[in-house]
């Protein structure tokens, strides 16, 4: 699994560094109140928001915060096999009434304040299963039980399931891979987010070259940077290109 994991295959890498900076943004991004949901997404697909919210719920949880990563991608989920586990009981169980969260969730023996709750098997309706009253018992049990629950949902661009999901957190996190998405599309997806009252905390820069010139034009794509904006240097290279999603 830690091949997967970089921040546990070298806790002393710059990439691990970049996601307790990362870490450290979002716990004061809100002034005396740590968030308890937290979206991480991006426009469209292949940028590296599961490596970033992987990555994010281990190092959250290495802070001794008991932490629930939820695969919220019910369309093309990878949140298992980042962790090397069967993603067949999940989600869809819980939702479906197939299973309890206690059930469902699996723990990661390398990180023992982190339970992952995958994605379960892809149900014919993900939006309708997203905005379900179950799903909202299941932030509610989440809630008491956990300090923290990462969601990981799929490209808000390509459909709504983020956008709900991001609606009911207190920070969401918008991935975006450097050159890959054009400023307009990241424009686009943020003021969706904006629009829809999402608490947008800032943007991860994924596969990024700092010293590059082109790097500073591209971060100045709206006009300001988003409070709590955090950048992650070759993110994705760290953990390899294909797998990025």
């Amino acid at each position: 699994m830690a091949d997967n994991l970089a921040v546990l295959s070298n806790s002393r890498s710059q990439f691990a560094e970049a996601f307790r900076s990362l870490r450290t943004s979002l716990m004061l991004a809100r002034t005396g109140k740590r968030p308890k949901f937290i979206v991480v997404t991006s426009s469209t697909p292949t940028e590296g928001k599961t490596t970033v919210s992987t990555n994010l719920a281990v190092t959250l949880a290495q802070s001794e915060a008991r932490v629930l990563l939820i695969d919220g991608d019910l369309r093309r989920p990878n949140v298992h096999h980042r962790f090397g586990l069967n993603g067949r009981l999940g989600l869809s169980t819980v939702l479906s009434g197939g299973a309890t969260l206690d059930e469902a969730v699996r723990n990661i023996p390398e990180v023992p304040n982190l339970d992952v709750l995958c994605s379960g098997p892809i149900p014919p309706f993900p939006t309708e299963m997203l905005s379900s009253e179950a799903m909202q018992s299941l932030l509610q049990e989440s809630a008491a039980k956990y300090t923290h629950v990462l969601i990981d949902t799929p490209p808000i661009l390509s459909v709504t399931d983020g956008i709900l999901l991001a609606r009911i957190a207190d920070s969401v996190i918008l991935v975006v891979r450097f050159g890959r998405s054009s400023r307009n599309i990241v424009r686009r997806s943020r003021e969706l987010l904006v629009r829809s009252g999402a608490a947008l905390t800032g943007t991860v820069f994924n596969s990024v070259d700092i010293s590059a010139p082109e790097y500073y034009g591209y971060y100045g794509y709206s006009g300001d940077t988003p409070s709590g904006a955090s950048e992650t240097k070759s993110a994705a290279d760290s953990s390899g290109r294909k797998n990025a999603s």
